[in-house]
This record gives structure tokens, sequence and C-alpha cells, in this order.
């Protein structure tokens, strides 16, 4: 559609952190726009049943608005919501809960004030770069955009993270060769950090030695190496085997292996799945289990069955498990999306741990809602829509939602962890 500017109110947030306003009784949003505020603004494309437009001049700014702690806001995707006054944000961030679970039924007494993790904890992320003339490109994409916005700070970042960048960008442009571009991933442990690269490069023998050089110059802990997203990794060059500690038994990861983005918020999910469990008595499966960041702090209390369909994830669960008097924890890979455990397999567990992934789990948890020997459920997600569709599921057969409580360990985004505990409320069969 062709570009033109128009003056706009802006009326409420979304969901992605943008202003709305109204043109001609269309949705128009705005980013960085706060409700209360007028702007000239540049009508640039569609968004569903609305238009996407740009600020061109502020008229008129609301009190809620803050400066950002980061220089890069405005101009990295990373981050949609540094604008706002702390109140503001809060509201904001839980209101997308509230949002998401009334569509199904739920109240919002039911939701739990927001949790928050504190800036600077963030231990791993995902950067993109790309190698030109000058030297290596580090940092995100730029909003709604594939440009690459070199970053020098962030203030999501845990300062290991941080303090990497300079010579993370020295040692890739060593080993990237003409305009290679791709992504490497980070992640904090207690070895150091471990990096995953994303390149569509073949490595010869003088990449892999650049690797090693790279991961000595770098201070990392290892470098693996893959082509494309869907290939496996391989460890390239490793001088401390990475390890984390979860539930006080230390765990060997795998390169890629999900873990939750900050130890304050890992501790505060896993502070709710153990308080929601805490008055069963009897065996648990932890669904979508990865490297145990839940079985193990469980482990402690009950018996777990630790389902997962990542071969890695489930081999060094298993080889940390094995440090559990024997019989404790048990592991089982699966995928679950297509092989769901079926009613008369959850017949031996009395509560069930879920933490699928975005898409959620609607195949599982409609055999969970029938499950009559189960009498506990904590369901953890990170996407408030998938969540709000598989809590409905349940409900509807009869179980009884006790609590959601929405964590915010993605700070100034869009995105919000939360969880919930339900009950069974039909007498066990």
């Amino acid at each position: 559609m062709e570009a033109r500017n128009a003056e706009i109110v802006i009326e409420r947030l979304g969901a992605r952190g943008d202003g709305i306003g109204q043109l001609g009784g269309i949705p128009v949003f705005v980013p960085l726009a706060l409700p209360g505020e007028r702007v000239l603004a540049r009508i640039e494309g569609k968004r569903g049943d609305g238009l996407t437009a740009s600020v061109l001049e502020w008229l008129e700014q609301d009190a809620a608005r803050a400066k950002p702690p980061c220089r890069h806001f405005g101009i990295c995707g990373g981050c949609a919501a540094q604008h706002m006054n702390d109140k503001l944000y809060v509201a904001w961030k839980r209101g997308i809960a509230v949002e998401a679970l009334s569509r199904v039924g739920v109240p919002e007494e039911k939701i739990a004030p927001l949790m928050r993790v504190s800036a600077h904890t963030r231990r791993r992320a995902t950067f993109a770069f790309r190698r030109t003339r000058d030297g290596v490109l580090l940092g995100f994409n730029a909003r709604a955009s594939h440009q690459l916005v070199d970053v020098g700070e962030c203030p999501l970042l845990h300062p290991d993270l941080e303090t990497a960048l300079p010579g993370l960008r020295l040692a890739l442009n060593s080993v990237l060769t003409g305009d290679a571009q791709g992504d490497i991933a980070l992640q904090l442990t207690e070895s150091g950090l471990d990096a995953l690269i994303t390149c569509d490069l073949t490595l010869d023998l003088f990449k892999r030695e650049k690797l090693a050089v790279m991961t000595e110059q770098a201070n990392l802990a290892r470098v693996s190496w893959r082509r494309h997203e869907d290939d496996d990794p391989e460890p390239v060059s490793e001088r401390h085997a990475p390890i984390v500690t979860l539930g006080g038994v230390p765990v060997h990861l795998p390169p890629g292996v999900f873990l939750q983005p900050s130890r304050e918020g890992e501790a505060a999910i896993t502070a709710q799945v153990l308080t929601g469990l805490s008055d069963l008595d009897g065996s648990v499966a932890d669904l979508y289990a990865g490297v145990g960041s839940f079985s193990l702090p469980l482990a402690a209390h009950h018996p777990i069955h630790a389902v997962d369909g990542n071969a890695q994830a489930v081999a060094a669960l298993k080889q940390a498990g094995d440090r559990i008097t024997l019989g404790r924890l048990t592991t089982e890979r699966r995928d679950l999306s297509k092989r769901p455990l079926l009613v008369h397999e959850l017949k031996k567990f009395r509560g069930v741990v879920i933490d699928p992934p975005r898409a959620g789990a609607r195949e599982q948890v409609t055999e969970l809602a029938v499950a009559t020997m189960v009498q506990k459920i904590v369901m953890v997600s990170c996407n408030p829509a998938t969540m709000a569709r598989d809590l409905s599921i349940l409900i509807n057969k009869g179980w009884r939602l006790d609590s959601v409580v929405p964590i915010d360990q993605f700070l100034w985004t869009p995105h919000l962890e939360m969880t919930a505990i339900l009950h069974q409320t039909i007498k066990n069969s």
C-alpha cells in the first residue's frame, strides 16, 4: 500500500507493546507510542485487520514515558517496552496473561501479581553475525528488519556474556571467510561460556584449528558448529566440560540443549513446580523434561519419570540421574507431540509437570484431561495463547485451576513465562 501520514491518538497497548489507535475505524499499530499520546505517524503497511505505522513526530507525550536503559532501544528489535515507566510496564506485562486467559474463562483473580527477574541476569542469548570488509558485525536484528544492529552492550545480558562480545568479534573474524553470516548462541555455564555457531560453511582442517584458537582467545568452555539449524551440533573444541547444577546434581550439557534463560527465572519456576506438588504422595511424570531443570529438584521428594524427545538431553539427564539413588529417576526418549503418554500409561503417576515448546501440547493435554489417577498438574509455558488453549482442555474436563503465576524473565519483551497449578476434581477410579 502507498505510505501516507496521519495524526493518531493512542488508546491502548497491544500484546506486542505497540500503541494502538484508530484511523477511520481501523486499528493502527504504532511501535514506541504509549496510551494518551498523540502522534504524527506514517502509515506503512497492514497487519491482520489493521495498519502498521511509525512515529514521525510526537505531538503530545504521556507522563508514563521513561528513558530507555539501553542506547540501542528503538533500533534494535530485541526489546519492545523500555520506554514505559515501571507501573505501566508491570500492568502491560501482567495484562498479557490476563487477556489470554480471559478468552477461555479464567477470571483475573486467579492470576497472581507479576514475578520479575532482574536486569543483567540473562545467561543465554543468540546473536546474529555477518562478516564485512571492516570486520564482524555481532548483535541483534533491527526492528521489523533483517538489518543487523552491532550491539556494544545489552542490559538484559549477564555481564559475562556482555564482556565476551568484543573478543568474539575478533575471533569470528579470523574463522569466517567471504561475507559469511549466521548465528552464535552463547550459554553461560559453571565452567564458562558455551558457544554454538550456525553457519553455512564447511569446516576444513584450517577452520577447525582456528576454532580451537578462538576457544582460547575468547575464553570459551566449548565451541560447537552446525551448518543449518536442523543439523546436530558438532563439538569442535572443548577446554572445559559445560556444567550446570540442577537440584544439587551436576549436569554435563550437550551442545544446543534448552535451559531457562536466567537462573532467577529457573529458580522462580522450580519453586512453583515444587509448591504445586508438595502435598502429593506418589510418582511424578516430568514431560518435556529437557536436561532436568525440574526432574532433578523433584527427585528429592518423589520418584520421577522424565520424558523428552531430544536424545542428547535425555542421555545427559540419565547420566546425572544415575548419581541419585537407583530407581529414583528414570528417563524415556519420546516425541510427545507425536506419541503422547496415553491414559493407561499415566495411571502410575499421581502428579505431572509439563513444560512444552511454544506450540503447546494439545495432544498430551487431551490425554491428561481424562487421566483420573493423576491428582495434580503443574503446567509451565512461554506462550500465553497456547497455554490458555491447553488449560481450557483440562478445565472443560473438570480440572480445577488453583492459580496462575506470570513470571517475567524476558524483560522488556512481549514474551511471558507462566506456571499454572491444577487439581483433579473427579474421584479416582
